[in-house]
Formats: structure tokens, C-alpha cells, sequence
């Protein structure tokens, strides 16, 4: 479900209009997979288990202690909440950030 459209006009000569073009729908994806993290996160999450399995290892979430200084402390009740809450959301709020940022700075 994830495309890498967004890799794919880095490192290639595009006109500036293809690059606008780029960027405006990947502006649009990222935007889309924010407002839908619980779906994408879901389908994303499936497909990531499968291959830790095949490698013998299980999902786990890191424990919750009081006070936290080196990771984020995200309380959840299952792992996949978990990296849904503290890898998925941030990482989908990262891009968009950067996204607009550009566009503004083009």
C-alpha cells in the first residue's frame, strides 16, 4: 500500500513543473496515510509481522516505567498499538512537516 513514489523524483532530472507535479501528490499520499494511520498502520503492520516471523522473531513492545529519558514512553496495550503510537504517526507527521516546508520554501 505504501508507495515510494516520494523516493522516486530524488536523484532524477525532472523539469520544474514534473517536480511540482511530484511533489504535490506525494504531498497528497503522505497527507492521505496521516488521516487514515489506523488502516495504512494496520495493513503496514500485517506485512512487517510476516517477515520478522520468517526471521523467528515476535513483535514486542518495550515496557512503560515511570520516568523515561532515552525513548519515548508511549503507553499501549498491544504492539502494534504501540509502534502505531510512537514509529507510524510521528514518522507520517515528520513527512508532512517536510512536505510543506518545501513547498513553501519552492
Amino acid at each position: 500500500m505504501f508507495n515510494v513514489q516520494f523516493f522516486l523524483f530524488l536523484g532524477r532530472a525532472l523539469d520544474v513543473a514534473q517536480a511540482g507535479d511530484s511533489i504535490a501528490t506525494t504531498k497528497t499520499k503522505v497527507r492521505t496515510f496521516r488521516e487514515n494511520v489506523d488502516r495504512y498502520h494496520s495493513i503496514w503492520y500485517k506485512k512487517a509481522v510476516e517477515v520478522a516471523e520468517g526471521l523467528g522473531v515476535q513483535p514486542v513492545a518495550p515496557r512503560v516505567t515511570s520516568r523515561q529519558r532515552n525513548r519515548t514512553n508511549v503507553v499501549a496495550s498491544d504492539p502494534e498499538e504501540y509502534y502505531r503510537r510512537a514509529l507510524t504517526i510521528p514518522l507520517l507527521g515528520r513527512f508532512t512537516s517536510i512536505y510543506v516546508i518545501d513547498v513553501v520554501c519552492f
